[in-house]
């Protein structure tokens, strides 16, 4: 028989699963114990969405703000915590700008939607909507948390762990559309090339559109740079492939070397 127990010592609780069984010779019941982890308590609750708060408010005010201009006090009024609470969760503002900042890119990568990119390779033009569907949804993730960026870009505390965090998601993107532009160009979908000049002319499109929107502040263009830059990518790509004979009217729907 197996039942769960938590146990309390000091502020915290803990969980254990207790398996019993009977010795047969002896008729004696023994019991294990498996420890499953710390029992989350309203207190725990409590404290993960004032931190929560906290991150959600620097990202408001930094969209709206110079970083030297978001002081605790303020950070602690938006967010509707005390400054105790703030210092409890963050050692100074400029820990807290780290977190917020690691967070912002976390949630870029966790968002890009990658394994779209890995789905079977169909027609052209399956694959130009979803490679304008991907290459859309990746520059609205990068320029969401603009305000933290532009952040790091004049704090020197920042700017290593920006660095970094640029160089992981650039690599990231990278790789992946390496790999796909391989499985375009093996299916027939675009003229031979070399995969990695493509990559990279297609990431300096996405690294001129962030620029404009993040640091150039050309906020109100956003829509109209996205989608003047998926248009353009997915043209100079799509457009010299020459498409199947049409049989009927009806054209394959499977990718060929034609």
């Amino acid at each position: 028989m197996s039942y769960e127990v938590t146990k309390s010592i000091g502020k915290h609780s803990y969980r254990y699963q207790v398996t019993s069984r009977r010795d047969p010779s002896t008729r004696r019941v023994e019991q294990t114990w498996r420890y499953l982890g710390r029992s989350h308590s309203p207190a725990d609750d409590r404290a993960a969405d004032s931190r929560a708060r906290i991150i959600a408010a620097i990202l408001q005010l930094l969209d709206k703000r110079d970083v030297a201009h978001v002081t605790v006090t303020v950070i602690a009024q938006t967010a509707r915590v005390s400054r105790a609470t703030f210092y409890r969760h963050f050692a100074s503002k400029s820990s807290a700008l780290e977190v917020t900042l690691e967070k912002a890119f976390s949630e870029m990568r966790r968002t890009t939607g990658y394994r779209l990119l890995d789905e079977p390779i169909t027609s052209i033009d399956v694959e130009r909507a979803r490679l304008s569907t991907w290459l859309e949804s990746t520059l609205r993730n990068s320029v969401r948390s603009a305000g933290v960026l532009r952040a790091a870009e004049s704090s020197a505390a920042l700017q290593r762990g920006r660095s970094r965090n640029s160089e992981e998601n650039h690599k990231a993107v990278h790789d992946v559309l390496t790999h796909y532009l391989a499985r375009l160009r093996s299916a027939g979908i675009v003229a031979p090339a070399s995969d990695e000049v493509l990559a990279d002319g297609i990431q300096c499109v996405i690294s001129g559109i962030f620029k404009r929107v993040v640091y150039d502040r050309k906020v109100a263009s956003e829509a109209a740079l996205i989608k003047a830059g998926v248009e353009l990518i997915c043209s100079a790509l799509f457009s010299s492939v020459r498409r199947p004979p049409d049989r009927g009217g009806v054209h394959s729907n499977v990718a060929g070397p034609w």
